[in-house]
């Protein structure tokens, strides 16, 4: 009897514990399970409750009144200035601000102005190599402005500095495809591509390229010196060919005289002692022996009866001498007045 009892005892705890370990078991699923659905059941009430809270603070910020001056901070915007203002990291509807005076809010608002004012870039001197395989040295003068604030600001970190790299890359990559002649004397139609070309890549930027200008072009000494004497070989081709003409001219108004003298006899004569006469009389000094020559050539004339020529005609080509012997009454009158 008493073992009887004593197995009976034994079971029943042995069933008693099994009992307990199930029921534990259970209590730590249930508590498991629990805790999930309140951690899911948190997150989601928090999220919400940022999200109100976020709601209600922009409602709030909405309704304050910006005359409260504990709360607001004034600012002035000159007349080619704009501010672009962020909201907790947010653009501020209505966009950029200005000219005058606006508010915002210390820690919670912040802004940026931006000038409005036409810029002068100027693009450093770039070594290109031209279409003809010539490497030339040219820079130039970028004339920009800000056309919208907002983009300028929101959509590229430096407006300026992007603007800049992009001058030097399009002038570049222009210049390679035009030839040396080509940019030395085409410089208004390169700028007028480059600005083109700049003003619809800056677009997106709020940049407005107004104008692009050519400032210098530098050769390489030797092909400096290769087209001095290039020039210099043209220039004395050009007026050889000039003194050339000259003397076509020359020759031709020389056989028109000649025509001239051949239908004459007394023309020739005329010239020879005229050129004679020259000659002698180089020096203008000797004013006698011109005296005399000019007599002892008019008296050849007159004595040669093979010379027929006119007194008005040897007065013209030997004028200032005496000539008595051909009309001695007027010489003579002439004398005693």
């Amino acid at each position: 009897m008493k073992l009887r009892e004593g197995g009976q005892d034994e079971s029943l705890v042995r069933a008693c514990d099994e009992d307990h370990k199930y029921n534990h078991g259970h209590q730590d699923e249930e508590r498991g399970s629990r805790i999930e659905v309140e951690s899911i059941r948190s997150e989601d009430v928090v999220q919400s409750e940022r999200q109100m809270n976020m709601y209600n603070f922009e409602r709030a910020l909405s309704y304050l009144d910006p005359s409260q001056e504990m709360c607001w901070m004034g600012e002035v915007v000159q007349e080619y200035e704009r501010a672009v203002i962020f909201r907790l990291g947010r653009l501020l509807d209505g966009g950029s601000k200005g000219p005058g005076i606006f508010f915002v809010l210390p820690c919670i608002e912040s802004y940026q102005k931006v000038d409005l004012r036409t810029i002068t870039l100027d693009v450093p001197p770039q070594e290109v190599l031209t279409r003809d395989s010539v490497t030339v040295s040219v820079d130039a003068v970028v004339y920009y402005r800000v056309s919208n604030a907002t983009v300028s600001v929101a959509n590229v970190e430096n407006a300026h500095h992007s603007t800049r790299l992009l001058a030097q890359t399009t002038l570049r990559n222009i210049l390679g495809t035009k030839n040396l002649h080509e940019i030395l004397s085409d410089r208004e139609s390169i700028s007028a591509s480059m600005q083109s070309a700049l003003d619809e890549a800056t677009e997106p930027w709020g940049i407005k390229v107004e104008r692009v200008e050519i400032k210098d072009v530098r050769l390489p000494v030797q092909l400096q010196r290769a087209m001095a004497a290039e020039a210099e070989a043209a220039r004395e081709a050009r007026a050889k060919v000039i003194a050339a003409e000259g003397e076509q001219k020359a020759s031709r108004a020389l056989r028109d005289a000649a025509d001239v003298i051949t239908t004459s006899p007394s023309a020739i004569q005329l010239r020879y002692l005229q050129v004679w006469k020259a000659m002698l009389m180089s020096d203008r000094e000797q004013l006698g022996l011109e005296l005399t020559i000019n007599n002892s050539i008019r008296f050849i004339l007159d004595e040669d009866p093979k010379f027929n020529i006119g007194r008005e005609e040897l007065n013209h080509y030997f004028p200032d001498s005496i000539g008595s012997h051909i009309q001695p009454d007027e010489a003579k009158l002439s004398h005693e007045d």
